[in-house]
């Protein structure tokens, strides 16, 4: 054991080393008696700098325990031997368990025919209602259309939604998947200087411009370069005009393959294509809105442009449609709905604000509208009656300017009547002790003893002979004194460790500061490890 000495030490030394510290160094940790510090410190920016860790965290605790030493050398140089550190630092864990079989999950997007064959409402207005709702459908749909599931397969199901529906016209906002149409239209054109124009990926064109990629139509006019009815024309707005015309062409293509089965009238009343895309000319991302109806039903139905392009184009609908998603699980025998997960639909990002600058603008989360913003409040009113501890895992759209349209999600927990998004870095602790000649990650618990608890504690459990003499002073002052073997009062400190450290795992360290009664009371500390079941002292 030891006992807490508190120096000011005086060095006067001449250096001829390289290195000045590393000789202060030497000299500390050479004496019987160094410098002993103990305090506890957060990382802070600048520190993470130092480590050159830009994203502000460690990434695993073994990493931390590598990197940390050698902050603390350079904060504390004159620290030796028995000094400890508790550090706090940020630790990324990764994103909520479970979380990405949801946003990695295939896609079924149902189609007219999946909506005809529902019947009743489904079928005359192509979305599924309250008389006619989807999860009475989508489980036959999926069977219909997935082919060879496995167990545990998941499918997220997208549709289309009315409460009471008296409009038959379709308002649509195209996806990155929808611009696949118009590049499969281009690479099918018996024009050979046409289907040339599909990229190698086979996942962009430039006749109409159409990217899956980034979802949009690409209007740049350079990019046309070598295309011999654009370089005939004279000026960039003949140009750009020829090229706003491919632009409805190919929203033509889309149309036939989105909608094989459209008809000019359902119950009387014309149905119109509210189709609403994305342009890009290099400087400006425009989300222009057409308007066409379908003059021919049939095989190959014909469409006819009524309003648009423009941003200002709306359709005053008289039947409010939502996009709407469900995810589904096969079982090995059905598909049954996943419970527990909630797909954002393009209701509740209206609900959300449909202002610029708001979720509802266009029905995603991004840079500027982060999702843990919005879903605390959106999950309080969607689920007033959720109780402390219920969690839900929450999948939305989500439009990254560097990465184009995804899919995200986190687990949310019901806590303190609010909901709060996983947390992807925590904020944790490791302890760091001074070995003599460096800093290690130590697991020492700190503990000092209980007056007069714990020294009454262990009065009661030392009921043998050579004892007798020495406990009743031990549980009347809550001190040890000095008749007091070293070996008989670390056998009583492990006895105490055996009652207050019940659940400890092997190799755990504890240090224990108590009082001894010798000329006045002075602390002491005596240092343990558990070992093959027992304490052992570590010196």
């Amino acid at each position: 054991m030891k006992k807490l000495i508190y120096l000011i030490l005086v060095l006067g030394v001449v250096f001829t080393a390289c290195d000045p510290l590393d000789d202060i160094n030497s000299a500390i940790d050479a004496v019987d008696n160094p410098i002993v510090g103990d305090t506890e410190y957060t990382l802070t920016d600048d520190d993470y700098d130092t480590l050159e860790l830009t994203f502000g965290s460690f990434n695993s605790e073994d990493a931390a325990k590598s990197d940390i030493p050698a902050l603390l050398t350079d904060m504390f140089p004159v620290w030796g031997k028995s000094s400890s550190v508790l550090v706090g630092y940020n630790l990324y864990v990764g994103n909520a368990p479970g979380v990405s079989d949801y946003t990695y999950a295939d896609k079924y997007e149902l189609n007219e025919g999946d909506y005809a064959n529902a019947g009743a409402d489904a079928a005359a207005y192509g979305v599924f209602t309250a008389a006619s709702p989807a999860g009475l459908n989508l489980p036959s749909i999926l069977e219909n259309n997935i082919d060879a599931p496995t167990s545990g397969d998941i499918i997220l199901a997208k549709y289309k939604y009315a409460e009471e529906p008296s409009d038959p016209s379709v308002i649509y906002t195209m996806n990155n998947d929808d611009y696949q149409i118009i590049v499969d239209g281009v690479a099918s054109s018996s024009d050979t200087a046409v289907s040339s124009l599909v990229s190698s990926y086979g996942d962009s064109e430039f006749y109409t411009g159409a990217s899956v990629y980034y979802g949009n139509f690409d209007n740049r006019l350079y990019k046309r370069e070598g295309q011999a009815d654009l370089d005939a024309l004279a000026t960039d707005e003949e140009k750009i005009a020829l090229v706003n015309a491919r632009v409805q062409e190919g929203v033509l293509w889309f149309l036939k393959g989105k909608f094989p089965n459209a008809v000019p009238e359902v119950n009387g009343q014309t149905v119109f294509y509210v189709i609403t895309y994305k342009t890009y000319d290099g400087t400006n991302t425009l989300y222009p809105t057409v308007i066409y109806k379908c003059t021919a039903s049939g095989s190959d139905p014909e469409f006819e442009l009524v309003d648009g392009p423009g941003e200002d184009v709306v359709y005053q609908a008289s039947t409010v449609t939502e996009d709407r998603g469900d995810y589904y699980s096969y079982t090995g025998s059905k598909w049954e709905k996943v419970s527990g997960v909630y797909f954002i639909g393009s209701g509740d990002f209206d609900s959300m604000g449909e202002a610029s600058g708001q979720p509802g603008r266009y029905n995603n989360f991004g840079s500027s509208t982060p999702p843990g913003d919005y879903l605390p409040t959106f999950l309080n009113i969607k689920y007033p009656y959720a109780l402390e501890g219920n969690e839900m895992i929450v999948v939305y759209d989500y439009y990254s300017s560097s990465s184009g349209a995804q899919i995200r999600g986190d687990l949310y927990t019901k806590a303190a009547n609010a909901w709060s998004g996983y947390k992807s870095t925590i904020s944790t602790t490791l302890q760091f002790g001074h070995d003599g000649t460096t800093w290690v990650p130590d697991n020492t618990i700190k503990y000092t003893l209980i007056r007069n608890a714990d020294y009454e504690y262990m009065a009661s459990q030392l009921t043998g002979a050579e004892y007798s003499g020495l406990t009743g002073n031990l549980a009347n002052y809550g001190d040890f004194d000095y008749n007091w073997s070293t070996s008989q009062i670390e056998y009583a400190l492990s006895l105490l460790l055996d009652h207050i450290a019940t659940n400890t795992t092997e190799g755990q360290k504890y240090s224990l500061t108590y009082v001894i009664y010798d000329n006045g009371e002075n602390d002491y500390i005596s240092n343990f490890i558990r070992q093959d079941g027992s304490w052992v002292v570590n010196e």
